[in-house]
C-alpha cells in the first residue's frame, strides 16, 4: 500500500482546465443590423427576380405578354424569392392589383413623409416591436424607368392590347398616368431580430 503512496506522490498533477467565461451577451445592434440586411437582400432578390421575369416576357411577346406575366406570376414569384423567414412584397397608394396594397405599417410608411423622401435615400430601415418580438422593416423606392411606361404611362400612350387587358383584368386600375423617373411604391421586406 505505501509503494501505491509512493508511487501516486512522484506523479505530476494533473492540470484542468479553467472554467471559460460566459460568452457575452449579444449586441442588440449587430442583430438588428443583421436582420436589417437579411431584409435587403431579400427585397435585391426579389427586384431581380421580377425584373428578369418582366423583361423576358417583353421580349417574347411584347407589353401585353409583360402585362399578362405580371398578373399571374409576380406575387408567387415574390414569395418565392424573397427568401425562408423573409416577408416581403411591393405596395403602392395607386394599385393596380389591389393585392400589391401591402401590409398596414407599409400603407402608413407610403402615407407618411418618409415614402416623399425614399426617392433620394434610396432605403429606409425601421426596427418596430410588433408583439413582443423585434423586426427590421426595409423599403426601397419603386421609380418608373422607360420599359414601365409601357403599361403604366399615360393611357393614352399605352398600346391598345394593353388597354384591353387592364380593362379585362385591372377594371379599377390606378397604375397608369406615370412619367418617366415618377415614385411609383416600394419594395418592402420584414424580418425578426434575432
Amino acid at each position: 500500500m505505501l509503494w501505491l503512496i509512493v508511487l501516486a506522490c512522484g506523479q505530476e498533477p494533473t492540470a484542468h482546465p479553467a472554467a471559460s467565461p460566459p460568452p457575452p451577451p449579444p449586441d442588440p445592434a449587430l442583430a438588428e443590423a443583421a436582420a436589417a440586411e437579411r431584409a435587403g437582400a431579400g427585397i435585391g432578390s426579389v427586384k431581380k427576380a421580377l425584373k428578369g421575369r418582366l423583361t423576358d416576357a417583353l421580349a417574347a411577346g411584347g407589353p401585353a405578354s409583360a402585362l399578362t406575366a405580371c398578373a399571374d406570376e409576380a406575387t408567387g414569384l415574390t414569395a418565392l424569392s424573397a427568401g425562408r423567414g423573409v416577408h416581403a412584397g411591393r405596395a403602392t397608394d395607386r394599385p393596380r392589383n389591389p393585392r400589391n396594397t401591402g401590409p398596414d405599417w407599409v400603407q402608413s410608411y407610403l402615407a407618411s413623409e418618409g415614402a416623399a423622401a425614399l426617392v433620394a435615400s434610396g432605403k429606409d430601415v425601421v426596427i418596430a416591436e410588433v408583439d413582443g418580438t423585434k423586426r427590421a422593416r426595409v423599403v426601397e423606392p419603386i421609380t418608373i424607368g422607360p420599359p414601365c411606361l409601357l403599361c403604366h404611362g399615360p393611357v393614352d400612350t399605352l398600346d391598345p392590347e394593353v388597354t384591353a387587358l387592364l380593362g379585362e383584368r385591372y377594371p379599377d386600375d390606378q397604375a397608369t398616368g406615370y412619367a418617366l423617373d415618377d415614385f411609383r411604391g416600394v419594395f418592402w421586406a420584414e424580418v425578426a431580430v434575432e
